[in-house]
């Protein structure tokens, strides 16, 4: 459709502009596919328009063949069976699959590894000051039930430690509960991107998110937790009684 060629034609594919003083090259169309063959047309995921090329001409066209420079393979198609087709035609070669999330690879990055860190920071003093000045406001609406706990003999260690234990139920609970808002999200924003102006997913959601996200609400947990705990220990026994 985009080359309006069909059986037997003969196209001149240029070079490209660094090499246009080089006459064009003439190739000629073997077959075209239909729209669901992946052979030509439109056919793919996306409705992207593929040509499938010998790789001695692309390298030509693209001036990668002196040296072999192009040194990667791209297999299309259902993911363990592309995989192992390329395990079985290339098996000296490292074969990597396309669209899955390798948190290792975040070390070899230092911009993405310096972003993360930024993320993990900022997102560790939000939390923080959620949860402290959410907490804050809970323990001083309950004074009358701290100082209930102090008149029966509630010492003041075991009134911090429901305060402390509860900010930690919150905030675990607060977690779980952003996981799944998260993952929701994440499938709305590729739904809505796959289907206006990305061919796929634009966002991936990997199960070690589960513990990180645990972990880092956990740890703003305990940075948050002093200012309750300072909230109750001036809570007076005197002054809710008269309250």
């Amino acid at each position: 459709d985009r080359l309006g060629a069909s059986d037997g034609d003969e196209l001149h594919v240029s070079r490209g502009p660094m090499r246009s003083n080089e006459t064009a090259v003439t190739v000629t169309v073997a077959a075209v596919g239909d729209a669901g063959g992946g052979e030509g047309g439109e056919g793919g995921e996306g409705g992207a328009p593929i040509a499938l090329v010998h790789t001695s001409e692309l390298q030509s066209l693209s001036g990668a063949e002196d040296g072999q420079l192009a040194d990667r393979v791209l297999v299309w198609g259902e993911t363990d069976a592309a995989q192992s087709a390329a395990t079985d035609a290339y098996p000296d070669a490292s074969v990597e699959v396309a669209g899955r999330t390798d948190p290792a690879a975040l070390f070899e990055d230092g911009l993405a590894f310096a972003t993360s860190v930024i993320a993990l920071v900022v997102g560790v003093t939000i939390c923080a000051s959620f949860v402290a000045t959410t907490m804050g406001m809970t323990v001083d609406e309950d004074r009358q039930t701290l100082a209930v706990l102090e008149s029966i003999g509630v010492p003041t260690r075991g009134r911090l430690a429901v305060v402390a234990i509860s900010t930690g139920i919150t905030t675990f609970v607060g977690s779980l509960a952003g996981v799944v808002l998260g993952a929701a999200g994440i499938v709305g924003v590729n739904a809505i991107a796959s289907a206006t102006i990305a061919p796929g997913a634009v966002a991936q959601f990997h199960p070690l998110f589960v513990p990180y996200a645990i972990a880092v609400a956990l740890l703003s947990g305990l940075v948050a937790v002093p200012y309750p705990l300072a909230v109750a220990a001036r809570t007076s026994v005197l002054s809710e009684v008269g309250r």
